[in-house]
């Protein structure tokens, strides 16, 4: 991996810039900035015959040079990367990599500092030189080269297309793992270490230190930094963080060459693509956009319904469309039916703005490919133009709250809140509307518009969010005056003045009030419902809301679960009298409230709360002053309970070779636990030989047998194992060295295996050849006068682990060849130059034969010296490899 101190030769900096003549006559100092740092100023350069001069140690150290000084020669010598500049004080001759090159200005020492010329020493080392003359500023930019490439090697257009290789560290010590992260190449410029230690790691691929170069081919369901799935047609670089251990910070290696996929097939481009204005909101929720989906949707991913100016549309293209982040387009899952979609208020363009009145605008449906189908995107042919009328929203009040805040039977005991607008300065007044609930669904724009002054209330602008109480004469849109046990909502009408050319806006409606003399309460509001987890039974419904914002009449909340069948029919009346066992008491918080129900929950009925039944949700508010003066919450979405437990997949998953045993004991695995490991039961790891991990998968990993996994329980944490000498492989075949594996781990539901998940596999793993024991306390004696292998008696210690040494051999090597004697050479020893001795689980006495002849094939005999060596001879199946021991003494034989 490439670093930023590379003991490459860089010389300094000598980049001597050629001024304009005049330059002296500007006092102002100049700078010198590498790579957008400025050099210290109290290392300001100095300009000599026209030419920038720097401190030496200043330029080498700020482009990451390595610099030195001869003195006896009086030479600067200057090294990065494969470049060394040799410059000499006083002397206009330089050398670059053995190269004579001629010096507009030497280097030399002014005031004792060591000065050298700025462009020759930058240009010589490969960076670029500018200089900025209004400015005053010698601009340095640094050349890097990069060991990172990218090639297409498919033609799924998803990730498998993508092969990544790069150089692994010089220092792999210092190194935890790498990742790969594939970057949009038109935001590859702006992609800085910062950003990579951000990723997410769903954004990036996880790569184990393998100690030599790595390549890797990414897999369909890779996706950039952006979080878009990796798609045909979009331009990406790769950059390569290579992630510290033990403290060691993180480095991000520079990017890769630009690569563009491609496919042989496309999903076809949807038809019939309109678009209309549908509402008066100023805004995208204006926009109803409405085309045939594609016939088969099985290869599609999702819709992205793209909103560009019509006069940028003509250049909006497919690669342009690919590339856009999420927030400048809306998502439109398919439906299995054709599609007709209103927008939402957040909508933006392509370049992100918000949509606005009085702009034409064209709309693109990008239908996007599946990951792993191998089809890639297509866009559309432009829609219809489509011009908003008008800006309501941006003179809208929002956050419209009443409550009954008095007792006088009039529109004093209505209380009105609500936010001004993002512009009131386009407002003129406010007007607040009072309309009877059952006409509220239909009052609009238009109505409101054709009010006369005695059917609304004046509010005057504050420049504040307005909170005010309706006086005493204050009547409804209907000139009635406004009175207690009646049903209101309010609306807030925003009337616009000149500036807005007299646009007026409708606000949402608030909730409902009914004015009471005793303590009414009101509704609850956001009531939302989920489905939290698989128990079967209530404790899998999460139910929340906001409270409501005067609290000071309410004695508590009661959550009501009802059959949706029978939701419609359910009132306040019901509602009162449903049993305290079929119903959960909240107590007031002060805050809004989320609550998760109990396993012995009932619906309002009686009925326990089960999977596979329709079901919604109200909340009655109670209120202190009795019965009368609940409030019952509008119904909450249908939810039904389901058991879909299926666990999440492992993450991460790697495998080390950290012994030499020869078994399954020298392997260790690694992964990332789960996040959720609630309906995790265990995981299990399965090592698969390589040849079969392509064909490994779930249905077979949920058949492998008890013998041929590891279990491994959760703990909360994330995982390491080291596996027992007594693994085995699925099939049921120990573990062996030399054998190529890949692991795979499978995640156990605790609901049913047809919920089981299965990893990606680790790298491969191939466990090194472990060498046997060596005999040790080698003696050798001198015991006869035969003058041959009668007259040496070698004595030795057993190996401490015998079990895989089949045999001994004892070799006897002349002296003056015993320094070089190697395991590889006693391998080689042909049969009759050696000794044969057998195992038997004691220490070992021999006397060698009388034929016996060193391992040249010499008869032993008097007069030369020897030395002994033992070979414990592996069995061949419990390892592989023998081991040499250390040579005895010497012994020379003679008649005695």
């Amino acid at each position: 991996m490439v670093t930023k101190l590379k003991q490459t030769v860089v010389v300094l900096l000598v980049l001597l810039l050629a001024l304009p003549s005049y330059v002296g006559a500007n006092t102002q100092p100049i700078k010198i900035i590498v790579d957008g740092v400025p050099i210290s100023s109290d290392q300001a350069p100095i300009i000599v015959d026209g030419r920038t001069l720097v401190p030496v140690r200043a330029i080498f150290e700020a482009l990451d040079a390595k610099v030195s000084y001869v003195s006896a020669t009086k030479q600067v010598i200057g090294t990065r990367d494969n470049t060394t500049v040799i410059l000499t004080l006083g002397s206009n001759r330089a050398i670059v990599n053995n190269e004579v090159k001629i010096l507009d200005v030497p280097a030399q020492t002014v005031n004792g500092r060591t000065l050298v010329p700025v462009r020759f020493v930058s240009e010589a080392l490969g960076d670029d030189v500018k200089y900025n003359a209004s400015r005053r500023e010698v601009v340095i930019t640094r050349k890097y080269s990069s060991n990172v490439t990218v090639k297409d090697v498919n033609n799924f257009g998803d990730g498998r297309d993508i092969e990544v290789s790069f150089n692994k560290a010089q220092n792999e010590a210092l190194v935890d793992h790498y990742r790969i992260m594939m970057v949009k190449t038109s935001k590859a410029n702006s992609f800085t270490l910062s950003n990579a230690n951000q990723t997410s790691s769903n954004y990036y691929t996880y790569v184990a230190k393998e100690g030599k170069n790595i390549k890797r081919t990414l897999n369909s369901y890779t996706m950039d930094t952006d979080g878009a799935y990796i798609q045909s047609g979009v331009s990406y670089t790769a950059f390569i963080l290579t992630v510290g251990r033990n403290g060691s910070v993180n480095t991000l290696e520079r990017s890769s060459n630009s690569v563009t996929l491609n496919t042989s097939r496309t999903l076809p481009q949807i038809t019939n693509l309109s678009v209309n204005d549908v509402s008066d909101y100023g805004d995208a929720r204006d926009i109803e956009v409405d085309f045939t989906r594609l016939s088969d949707e099985s290869y599609l991913l999702e819709y992205r319904a793209i909103i560009v100016r019509a006069n940028e549309a003509n250049s909006f293209n497919l690669t342009s469309a690919m590339e856009l982040p999420s927030s400048n387009y809306t998502v439109i899952p398919r439906r299995g039916t054709n599609i007709k979609e209103t927008l939402q208020f957040q909508t933006r363009d392509h370049q992100g703005r918000f949509i606005e009145t009085n702009t034409a605008y064209r709309v693109f449906i990008l239908a996007v490919g599946s990951p792993g189908s191998g089809y890639g995107s297509s866009l559309s042919r432009q829609s219809n133009e489509i011009r908003l009328s008008t800006n309501p929203e941006e003179i809208r009040v929002t956050g419209v709250e009443v409550r009954d805040a008095g007792d006088y039977g009039d529109g004093r005991d209505l209380e009105v809140s609500f936010s001004i607008p993002r512009n009131e300065s386009r407002v003129s007044e406010y007007r607040i509307m009072v309309v009877p609930t059952n006409e509220a669904g239909n009052f609009n724009i238009s109505r409101a518009n054709n009010l006369t002054s005695n059917q609304y209330t004046v509010v005057g602008k504050t420049g504040f969010n307005i909170r005010t109480t309706l006086p005493s004469y204050a009547s409804d849109v209907n000139g009635r005056q406004i009175e207690s046990n009646r049903s209101y909502r309010v609306f807030v009408f925003s009337y616009g003045g000149a500036a807005n050319s007299y646009y007026n806006s409708l606000s949402y409606s608030s909730n409902t009030v009914t004015l009471t003399e005793n303590f009414q309460a009101i509704p609850v509001t956001n009531l939302q419902v989920s489905d939290v987890s698989n128990f079967s039974d209530g404790r899998d419904l999460q139910v929340s809301f906001n409270r409501v914002s005067d609290e000071t009449m309410i004695q508590e909340y009661r959550i009501m679960v009802v059959k949706a069948a029978q939701a419609n029919a359910f009132t306040l009346a019901i509602a009162n009298n449903v049993s305290s066992n079929n119903y959960t008491y909240v107590a007031k918080t002060g805050s809004n409230i989320t609550r998760t129900l109990s396993s012995t929950s009932t619906d309002a009925y009686g009925d326990l709360i089960r999977e596979g039944v329709d079901y919604k949700v109200f909340v009655l508010s109670v209120s202190a002053g009795g019965n009368t003066a609940n409030a019952l919450s509008s119904a909450s979405q249908t939810i039904r309970l389901t058991n879909n437990t299926v666990v999440d997949t492992v993450s991460n998953v790697v495998a080390e070779d950290i012994a030499n045993a020869g078994d399954g004991s020298d392997m260790q695995v690694k992964f990332n636990k789960l996040p959720n490991e609630s309906t995790l039961q265990e995981y299990r790891i399965m090592v698969v030989k390589t040849d079969q991990a392509n064909s490994f998968n779930l249905i077979a990993a949920n058949n492998v047998h008890s013998n041929n996994y590891t279990r491994v329980t959760k703990t909360g944490s994330n995982i390491t194992q080291r596996l027992a000498s007594t693994t085995r492989d699925i099939h049921g075949n120990l573990i062996r060295p030399s054998e190529p594996y890949k692991v795979f781990v499978l995640a156990v539901s605790n609901v049913s295996g047809d919920r089981n998940t299965l990893s990606q596999p680790s790298s491969e793993i191939i466990l090194s050849n472990p060498g046997v024991d060596v005999a040790t306390g080698i003696t050798v004696f001198d015991i006869g006068n035969n003058g041959n292998g009668q007259d040496i008696e070698v004595n030795f210690l057993k190996a401490a682990n015998e079990t895989p040494i089949s045999y001994y051999t004892v070799l006897v090597v002349r002296s003056h060849e015993t320094a070089n004697f190697t395991l590889d050479q006693a391998n080689a020893v042909p049969v009759a130059n050696y000794t044969r001795v057998d195992k038997t689980g004691s220490n070992l006495k021999i006397t060698l034969p009388s034929t016996a002849r060193d391992v040249r094939g010499n008869l032993i005999t008097n007069g030369v010296a020897y030395n002994i060596f033992i070979l414990s001879v592996a069995d061949g199946t419990n390892a592989t490899k023998n081991s040499l021991s250390a040579p005895s003494s010497s012994i020379t034989l003679a008649n005695n």
